[in-house]
């Protein structure tokens, strides 16, 4: 373990766990939510070859339907979990935001919780309800959406491939986390991508065509549909 990662796990250690559901208290506080999402519109396109000197990597703008997904699911969730709760349209930078709570180590608590809290303020909210797509070192995703395109003739399953390390974090007035949800980037029984669907081809400089981002677009907003109502499963709503 690098010298980083064991502070890292010294301070944690000292932590209170985050709890996955609201409990009955909370929920009887809440009045006024928002959902906000920082998962990047950019999503990450990623040829995988069979040893890495052959990955080639790009990115496509999904010119907001990211966050209209995302948005638009959780808020049905929301409503059909919580119909007294109001869910109220918030605007927010969503770029601006990211370069407060990001930090050179990750994702920045301290200053995540001061724009959370700024926010709610400005928004009378009770809890804001905030969508992350975090880096997955371990799987080799980028932070975001990723979508991979494999050479692995032995493995049809795995040639096209959305993923995403989706969470959904619930924070109070003060911008504290108070639950949390997530589900893992690679999902079970996701129906196999075909690539010969999409008119995807071997050369990735091929594939960097609108009319493919249009129909791969359509397919990140069904996997994200997908894992936010499996985030809120896992909150409990």
């Amino acid at each position: 373990m690098s010298r980083i990662l064991l502070i890292l796990a010294i301070m944690l250690s000292g932590c209170a766990a985050i709890p996955q559901h609201l409990t009955e208290e909370r929920q009887n506080e809440i009045r006024n939510v928002a959902v906000i999402s920082l998962v990047p519109e950019n999503v990450n396109f990623d040829k995988i070859g069979t040893i890495s000197f052959f990955n080639q990597h790009t990115v496509f703008d999904m010119n907001g339907r990211v966050a209209s997904g995302i948005l638009s699911a959780a808020r049905a969730r929301i409503a059909k979990s919580h119909p007294a709760w109001a869910v109220k349209s918030v605007q927010y930078d969503q770029a601006a935001l990211l370069a407060i709570v990001e930090s050179p180590l990750g994702f920045s608590a301290t200053a995540a919780k001061d724009a959370f809290a700024d926010l709610a303020r400005k928004n009378n909210l009770d809890a804001i309800f905030v969508v992350r797509a975090a880096e997955d070192t371990d799987n080799n995703l980028r932070e975001g959406v990723n979508v991979l395109f494999a050479n692995n003739p032995m493995d049809a399953s795995q040639r096209l491939t959305v993923r995403a390390n989706l969470n959904v974090a619930i924070t109070d007035k003060q911008g504290e986390v108070i639950a949390e949800g997530g589900v893992p980037a690679s999902l079970d029984n996701v129906k196999a991508l075909d690539p010969d669907a999409f008119d995807l081809k071997d050369k990735m400089k091929n594939n960097l065509r609108p009319e493919v981002f249009s129909k791969l677009g359509v397919e990140v907003v069904a996997d994200l549909t997908r894992r936010i109502n499996l985030c809120f499963d896992s909150l409990g709503f």
